[in-house]
C-alpha cells in the first residue's frame, strides 16, 4: 500500500516534468528568432500588470493586458455635437460629451460591482458593522477610475489641451461633468439601494449624491496622474516587493475618493443624514473638485 501510495504520487509529477522537458526541446530553436523588441515590449507589460495588480488599479490592468479598444460610433452623439456651441467651453463639454456616450463599456463595471457588492450584503449572513463599510469603501474605489477611461485618454496627449482657449482648470472641469454626473447618480442608486434593504433613512440617498460628485472628480484626478514608469523593478523591502516607482502616481485619485467618502461612511454608519452632514459631503466634494482643477499633475 505505501508503494502504490508512492506511485500515485510521483506519476503526476513525473508527467509535468516531461511535459515540461517536452515544451523546452520544441520552442528552444525559436527562442532567438524573438526580436529584441517584442521582449522589451513584453517586460514592460509584465511590470505593468504586476504593478497595477500590487496596487488593485482595474483600470491599468485591464490598460496592461488589452489591446487598443476600436472606436465606437453613435450617431446620436455625433448628431448632438454637429449642433455647435456658442463659447469655447460649451464645445468642449459637447464634444467631451459626444466622446464619453461613445466609450465603450465604461458602464459595466460599475454594474456588476453594484450587483457584487449587494450581493456579498444579502448573502453574507450578520456581518460587523466595520466590515460591511470596508465593502462598500472598495467598491466604490473600483468604480471610481471607470468614467475617467476618457479623461485618461486626453490626458495622455497634454499637448491638445495646450492648444484650447480655455485655461487647464476649465478644461479639467470639462472632463469632470460627466464622470461626476454618472457617478452621482450610481453612488445615489447604491444608498437608494441600500435605504430599501433598511440600511437607514431616505436621506442617505441625497448624502450619496453628493458623494458622487466627489467620486467623479476623483475619477478625472486619477485620470491626469503622470504616466508611471511601468519598466522600473520593484525594490525589495521587508514586506515583500514593493512597486515604489508607481505607487507615488498612482495613489491619485484614491485620495480625494477616500476624502469623499468619509462623510459617505459615516451617514451609512448612523443610519441616517443630518443636514450637517450632507453640508459636510457638499463641502468635502468641492473640494476634491477643486484640486481637480487646480492642483499640478505632477
Amino acid at each position: 500500500v505505501p508503494r502504490q501510495a508512492a506511485a500515485g504520487l510521483w506519476g503526476p509529477a513525473l508527467v509535468t516534468a516531461a511535459a515540461a522537458v517536452v515544451l523546452w526541446l520544441l520552442s528552444r530553436p525559436g527562442l532567438g528568432n524573438i526580436p529584441a523588441r517584442d521582449l522589451i515590449r513584453g517586460g514592460a507589460v509584465s511590470g505593468h500588470a504586476g504593478s497595477a495588480v500590487y496596487l488593485m488599479d482595474p483600470n491599468e490592468v485591464a490598460r496592461a493586458l488589452s489591446a487598443e479598444p476600436g472606436a465606437v460610433v453613435s450617431s446620436r452623439a455625433g448628431r448632438w455635437y454637429a449642433k455647435g456651441a456658442r463659447t469655447p467651453f460649451g464645445a468642449l463639454l459637447r464634444a467631451d460629451t459626444a466622446a464619453f456616450l461613445r466609450t465603450p463599456r465604461w458602464w459595466v463595471r460599475p454594474v456588476l460591482m453594484l450587483l457584487l457588492c449587494v450581493t456579498l450584503l444579502l448573502t453574507g449572513g450578520r456581518q460587523p458593522v466595520p466590515v460591511q463599510l470596508a465593502l462598500i469603501a472598495a467598491t466604490v474605489c473600483a468604480v471610481v477610475p471607470a468614467p475617467g477611461a476618457l479623461a485618461r485618454q486626453t490626458a495622455l496627449m497634454p499637448g491638445l489641451d495646450v492648444l484650447l482657449p480655455l485655461s487647464q482648470g476649465v478644461v479639467r472641469l470639462s472632463r469632470m461633468v460627466l464622470p461626476a454626473a454618472a457617478l452621482t447618480l450610481w453612488s445615489a442608486l447604491m444608498c437608494a439601494v441600500l435605504v430599501v434593504l433598511g440600511a437607514g433613512s431616505p436621506e442617505l440617498i441625497a448624502l450619496g449624491a453628493l458623494a458622487g460628485a466627489g467620486f467623479g472628480a476623483s475619477s478625472v484626478r486619477g485620470a491626469y496622474r503622470v504616466q508611471p514608469d511601468w519598466t522600473a523593478p520593484p525594490v525589495d523591502t521587508v514586506f515583500g516587493p514593493v512597486p515604489t516607482a508607481q505607487t507615488g502616481a498612482m495613489i491619485r485619485g484614491v485620495d480625494t475618493t477616500l476624502l469623499a467618502l468619509v462623510p459617505l461612511l459615516l451617514g451609512l454608519f448612523l443610519g441616517y443624514a443630518p443636514g450637517v452632514l450632507l453640508l459636510a459631503q457638499a463641502g468635502f466634494s468641492t473640494v476634491c473638485l477643486l484640486m481637480v482643477m487646480y492642483s499640478n499633475p505632477k
